[in-house]
């Protein structure tokens, strides 16, 4: 990775799992956020449990250093869910992605029941290699839910 190291963009995307996790908690679902005190290739962010004595789910947590207000200022034509080795490898698989914009405000939820609309595209970013080149799954913003972070969750940044 050129640029940030791994550890410096998980520092600054812990704050958006524990936002996250206060969101879901905050609406009655029980949560838990594994430990981190492991570097290296994740098995969640954090589980989300629907209602007692359900199966744990996985829910993917990430956060943008751009800010939009919702859909119609999203300053993208498409939203990045994840690299496509991030998808293909998990076990289990995330039920949902929560993607937050850079002042924790705002945020798109990405259903993976949405998963058949994805598609794979090679997308530029320097901070990964030399190359700059990672594949990705992306989808139309219009399959995603843009949602306002409740105001009482919102974290000065």
């Amino acid at each position: 990775m050129r640029g940030e190291t791994f550890r410096e963009r998980f520092d600054r995307s812990h704050l958006a799992v524990w936002v996250a996790a206060s969101w879901h908690w905050s609406s009655g679902t029980s949560v838990k956020i594994p430990d981190v005190s492991q570097v290296g290739p994740d098995n969640g962010d954090l589980f989300i449990q629907p209602g007692h004595g359900r199966r744990w789910r996985r829910v993917e947590v990430k956060h943008l250093r751009h800010d939009w207000t919702g859909r119609r200022d999203f300053p993208f034509p498409k939203v990045l869910v994840c690299a496509t080795h991030s998808w293909d490898r998990a076990e289990p698989k995330p039920v949902e992605y929560l993607i937050f914009n850079r002042v924790l405000t705002g945020a798109i939820r990405i259903s993976a029941t949405t998963r058949q609309h994805w598609w794979r595209e090679e997308i530029h970013d320097r901070r990964r290699d030399e190359e700059g080149r990672q594949e990705c799954y992306c989808v139309d913003p219009e399959l995603c839910s843009f949602e306002d972070v409740p105001d009482d969750l919102v974290v000065k940044i």
